[in-house]
């Protein structure tokens, strides 16, 4: 049928049943986030991003469609715009409906992963929002459907919670010299293929200290020209690292075709510490480069120069008494 422009009365009433319906079930994943995550340690959290970010997506994609139904939108026209945050925000965009800054910023973080069902398959990592952080995005938008609850906030009041143990923080080291882990080597290499150059991009990191250090990858991201590999971004590493070695982590390659001095950055977070019940610490690790040279033949496999430029930071995982 497409988009009803015209309703009739009683269409029109059915449109509002419709739209409410929605944006209800969009605060209720919202709502199932809380539960989830409320009360869980950082580390849980991390453990957790998955679903709690497949719930904020969700929730997102239903408030987008619930405003895009009393537009006039079908079931057909809603199929168009699928699990696609970005055609959503177009679609809102093209009928001048308005969204809040916030929400948009977080639909561009968190489309590809909600669109392309990352966050229900541990197919590859991708970019996440923590809790806190994503709740402060996605509520002043949930504030904008006042057919929901309208005298309410985007959480409805209910009894009184129970009061909750100070929750820890992320906090950013003192001083980087502190710490077990150091980063290591950057190190970028290509080789032909039959219609282009394929790079592949390597972080190395170093366990400096006498000891084992267990290790949990938090996130990683590589990408040239705005391309990433496809399929899983990077391969796995081992844990525990042994006292005074070296070890690597690979990114898949990305297969460019033009050797026009290409950009691109890596990047790669990992948390550490004496055992993964105790780990606290984050090595944040980033490399941006512009690619300068080439392999020359197919048969080389070989480094590559290029301009790079690291950022190299820590954070502490701070538990309050």
């Amino acid at each position: 049928m497409g988009i009803n422009r015209n309703p009739t009365p009683d269409e029109q009433r059915m449109i509002m049943d419709l739209a409410r319906e929605t944006a209800m079930h969009a605060h209720s994943y919202v709502r199932a986030a809380g539960k989830v995550a409320r009360g869980s340690t950082p580390f849980e959290q991390i453990d957790m991003r998955m679903p709690v970010n497949f719930l904020f997506g969700h929730a997102c994609e239903l408030a987008m469609k619930s405003l895009l139904i009393t537009k006039g939108y079908d079931d057909n026209e809603l199929r168009q715009v699928g699990h696609h945050l970005d055609k959503a925000i177009a679609a809102c965009s093209a009928e001048g409906v308005m969204l809040d800054a916030e929400f948009v910023r977080y639909c561009e973080i968190m489309g590809k992963p909600h669109g392309g069902y990352l966050t229900r398959y541990a197919i590859q990592t991708f970019p996440w929002v923590g809790y806190e952080d994503a709740l402060k995005m996605l509520e002043p938008q949930m504030r904008l459907l006042p057919w929901v609850w309208p005298s309410s906030p985007a959480q409805p009041q209910t009894a009184p919670a129970r009061a909750e143990p100070p929750r820890a923080v992320v906090v950013e080291a003192a001083d980087p010299n502190d710490y077990d882990l150091v980063p290591g080597n950057f190190i970028l290499r290509g080789q032909l293929s039959d219609d282009g150059i394929d790079i592949t991009a390597t972080v190395q990191f170093r366990n400096r200290s006498t000891h084992f250090v267990a290790l949990k990858p938090l996130r990683s991201v590589f990408e040239i020209n705005g391309k990433a590999p496809d399929g899983q971004v990077s391969g796995g590493i081992s844990t525990p690292i042994r006292a005074e070695r070296t070890e690597a982590l690979q990114f898949r390659k990305i297969r460019i075709f033009h050797k026009n001095d290409p950009s691109g950055r890596a990047e790669f977070d990992v948390m550490f510490g004496l055992s993964q019940e105790t780990m606290r610490t984050i090595l944040r690790m980033r490399y941006d480069f512009t690619i300068r040279s080439y392999p020359p033949n197919k048969s080389t496999d070989q480094v590559l120069e290029a301009d790079v430029a690291p950022t190299i930071s820590y954070a502490v995982v701070d538990r309050p008494e």
